[in-house]
């Protein structure tokens, strides 16, 4: 008897194939959407990253130099509205909101145009600026007898050189604000009174590309230098 080794061969059904290619588009679709989520996410977290580093030195680079402010003796303290020494003066400076002040910056027991400056916050163009030559060659004693003379702060103690400390193409600074807090102590032996400054910076700022990206931060410092009287 002869025996028949052929065997029935069945390839898949129109109906087989169809399912098995939307199964997997389903499939490559997800890996495509996890994929494209996760590139997201970590373009997110990178920029919120920069943000807040950035957002950070602008403070620390503040913290630093305010610190210092009225080192180097009295001709380095600023005046207020009614002529008095103080280590910094929290001002208006061609509208634009400032906290003023001066340090022996060369060492050289000088006041220089050099050692007069200060931090504002420009609101037109949402950027924190560094100003210097603040009054050019006047002293502070000079910068208020002009106002005394009729001048106005604006003009007497004008500031010749602005740059700019964070990156308008990048961060647009919302707000920048500067507060004081005084403490005195009195010395019975010499009756000398040293009064402290105590400084609390806000800052706030957005992304300039999304302003969903947002970042603020508080610090308040000591400025190391006490006025004496």
């Amino acid at each position: 008897m002869p025996i028949n080794n052929k065997k029935n061969h069945h390839g898949f059904s129109l109906i087989e194939l169809m399912l098995s290619l939307f199964l997997g588009a389903i499939l490559l679709t997800m890996v495509i959407g996890l994929y494209v989520t996760t590139v997201l996410n970590g373009t997110k977290n990178a920029n919120y990253s920069r943000l807040r580093t950035d957002m950070q030195a602008i403070l620390s680079i503040m913290k630093t130099d305010i610190r210092r402010a009225g080192y180097g003796g009295e001709n380095f303290l600023v005046k207020d509205d009614e002529g008095k020494n103080i280590s910094v003066k929290i001002t208006s400076l061609y509208g634009k909101h400032c906290i003023i002040y001066s340090y022996d910056h060369n060492l050289d027991q000088q006041l220089n145009s050099n050692d007069k400056m200060g931090f504002c916050y420009d609101q037109a163009l949402k950027t924190v600026q560094f100003v210097s030559n603040v009054g050019g060659n006047k002293t502070w004693n000079e910068i208020w007898s002009c106002v005394t003379d009729g001048g106005t702060w604006d003009a007497c103690m004008f500031a010749g050189n602005w740059v700019n400390i964070s990156d308008p193409n990048f961060i647009s600074i919302t707000a920048l604000t500067f507060k004081q807090s005084i403490s005195s102590s009195t010395t019975e032996t010499t009756a000398t009174t040293a009064t402290l400054r105590n400084i609390t910076i806000h800052i706030t700022g957005v992304l300039a590309a999304n302003h969903d990206y947002t970042y603020s931060a508080n610090s308040t410092i000591l400025v190391r230098n006490a006025e004496l009287k």
